[in-house]
């Protein structure tokens, strides 16, 4: 993955090794670059760097997860903050809370998940962009992706990676027609994120394109279906824990004021705020949604006839998901898992004069944003 290789288009494949190799080492020299800035953030704002060396990662909403790791779903009437964890999806919790049997430290058990998994989730992006494009553009995906502003709640305990490695996993099972595996890594998907919905709908779309006799195509649609299995078994939960399959709604709606809206209603609600007073955090809030939705718009646009139509698909009902939000306050990190942007941004960025502003610019602000993160200030 070497810079210079980045044009040759001709070099077959890496190995499953060779590639579980690089994607591990590139993960860990960004996961070591972030730690070093992490500990001086947490220094610079009168903490202990050193002290708070794996526990500076679990910010905001990562306690919640990890919470939901140690004592799971609780009722109402249980005390605390527990019942209203109901909003969290089960998939990144279960995960931790496997890990959690042998790495005996909460927060160390989540970054054990979400490191193992943002180096699956780079290997699984290599495989698919290699399809598109060959080893240079699989290359390019993996070190853009790695870069990205937001990155760094790829090895935070947030679902970002494992939502990715099911994400990908379904399309990258597809292209060689592995559809039980797609239907695992789907229901992955649906039971780590709500977006996850956007894999059994792009694996449907692609099973009645495919052709085949009927029965065929029944088969893999209800494989698609099976995608959804994730969602379902969260659903359950609900109403399990709470007498209610859709009881998160309400605690959405009640707690965090979150209810369904337009998908253009978070851009023009941000366009009116930036024209009103504000504080600091809601104008750095507003601001970066603004940016964030033109950026995606942007690379969809771009890649609109570059991309497959279900990955495409995949991408429009994941975001127009994200942008029903009445209360939108991280689409720079929910804009992470619509991977095949990447997968145009390697396409667009071939020659170096491109690639290496874009990388440049993109780690700078990321370290900027982690910083911030390790030093407890709002990070999406």
């Amino acid at each position: 993955m070497a810079l210079e290789g980045l044009r040759d288009r001709t070099t077959a494949a890496p190995g499953v090794r060779e590639l579980l190799l690089r994607c591990t080492l590139l993960c860990l020299a960004a996961r070591t670059v972030l730690q070093v800035i992490g500990v001086v953030s947490v220094d610079r704002h009168g903490g202990d760097g050193v002290g708070n060396f794996f526990t500076l990662w679990s910010a905001w909403d990562a306690p919640h997860y990890l919470r939901l790791a140690e004592v799971g779903y609780r009722p109402e009437g249980s005390g605390g903050d527990d019942p209203l964890f109901i909003v969290f999806f089960p998939g990144y919790p279960a995960a931790v809370a496997v890990v959690h049997v042998v790495v005996r430290d909460l927060v160390l058990a989540g970054l054990t998940v979400s490191f193992a998994a943002a180096v699956a989730a780079c290997y699984l992006l290599h495989r698919v962009t290699f399809d598109y494009a060959g080893r240079a553009a699989a290359d390019r995906a993996v070190l853009l992706l790695l870069a990205s502003p937001t990155a760094f709640f790829l090895f935070a305990p947030y679902t970002e990676s494992l939502f990715l490695v099911g994400a990908l996993g379904a399309a990258h099972a597809l292209r060689s027609g592995r559809w039980p595996l797609a239907a695992a890594a789907g229901a992955l998907a649906t039971g780590t994120r709500v977006v996850g919905v956007a894999v059994p709908a792009a694996m449907a779309f692609r099973a009645l394109r495919a052709g085949g006799p009927p029965g065929v195509r029944w088969r893999r649609l209800a494989w698609s279906a099976t995608g959804g299995a994730g969602l379902l078994v969260y659903l359950s939960i609900n109403q399990i824990v709470h007498g209610s399959p859709f009881h998160f709604l309400d605690v959405q709606r009640e707690h965090w004021h979150q209810e369904r809206v337009w998908p253009w209603v978070p851009i023009s609600d941000a366009v009116e705020g930036l024209t009103t007073e504000g504080n600091g955090y809601l104008q750095f809030v507003l601001v970066s949604r603004l940016v964030a939705a033109a950026v995606v718009v942007l690379l969809l646009a771009l890649g609109a006839r570059a991309l497959r139509a279900d990955d495409l698909l995949y991408t429009v009902v994941a975001f127009g998901i994200t942008m029903s939000a009445a209360w939108l306050i991280s689409l720079p990190r929910y804009a992470l898992v619509l991977w095949p942007l990447f997968v145009v941004l390697a396409l667009r960025t071939s020659s170096r004069r491109v690639l290496a502003p874009v990388l440049a610019g993109s780690v700078l602000v990321q370290g900027w944003l982690f910083y911030r993160y390790a030093g407890g200030q709002f990070t999406y």
